[in-house]
């Protein structure tokens, strides 16, 4: 409970809303950069520390300590090696995460797409955490053929709102299965 206390759940969509209620035209650029948002905040604020607490208990609160330490060290601009050492911790802590984000993916979205772009990419090193989080949450929606001809704002806003859906609904099943742990 500490651990998730002082958590905010991310307000990436909120935040775009309101950006993009000013303008006329949002491009692809600027939704993807709000979509790599998204998943970023969700795989650093909910995903990976429920991951790690359901997966060691209390033991996964001490590494998820870790985990926010490291990600302090990682924006450190006067210790480069640190910066360094702490972005290549989190890659690793971050890896196991995102495998089990896209299997989660795969129960409260398209099933079978989603597992088989899984068993793919699952073993691929070469592909970040974060991209495949970005490219399994796209099969999982069915929105990887989303037309970028059409830019019109609420086209872009309906496709973040599928995407923070979608990371809730793994919340809630990361939360189900936490309490069930707990009984």
């Amino acid at each position: 409970v500490p651990v998730f206390v002082d958590r905010q759940l991310p307000t990436i969509l909120a935040t775009y809303r309101e950006q993009w209620s000013v303008v006329e035209r949002v491009s692809k650029e600027e939704f993807d950069i709000a979509r790599r948002q998204l998943f970023d905040t969700h795989i650093k604020e909910l995903f990976a520390p429920l991951f790690w607490v359901f997966l060691l208990g209390v033991w996964g609160v001490l590494l998820v300590s870790f985990y926010y330490s490291c990600r302090i060290c990682q924006v450190q601009t006067q210790n480069a090696e640190l910066s360094e050492v702490a972005k290549k911790a989190l890659w690793y802590v971050d890896w196991l995460p995102s495998q089990a984000v896209v299997l989660s993916f795969a129960l409260v979205g398209q099933f079978m797409p989603t597992w088989r772009y899984w068993l793919i990419h699952w073993n691929d090193m070469s592909v970040t955490p974060q991209r495949l989080v970005e490219e399994a949450a796209d099969i999982a929606e069915g929105n990887d053929n989303l037309d970028v001809s059409y830019t019109a704002n609420i086209v872009w806003l309906s496709a973040l709102a599928t995407y923070e859906a979608l990371c809730l609904r793994v919340v809630m099943l990361w939360v189900i299965l936490l309490v069930l742990q707990l009984l």
